[in-house]
């Protein structure tokens, strides 16, 4: 991981029903893939691996641009 250009730092997201942002040890990034209110999202943390699935735009994940 550290060798890679790619850095994606751990981010918090914010909770949809209290609008309060919340800072815990898991990364949360929205990919482009949209569907209605909807957006698949990468979720990692630091030793428990990544996981892609569809969450509530609601949500708040952070976003960072990638060139291809």
């Amino acid at each position: 991981a550290f060798s890679s250009s790619l850095k994606l730092p751990l981010t918090g997201n914010r909770n949809p029903s209290s609008g309060n942002v919340g800072f815990i040890f898991y990364g949360h990034y929205w990919s482009s893939t949209v569907s209605g209110t909807d957006s698949v999202t990468l979720s990692f943390c630091d030793g428990c691996g990544s996981n892609a699935v569809t969450a509530a735009r609601a949500f708040g994940n952070a976003v960072r641009c990638i060139k291809n």
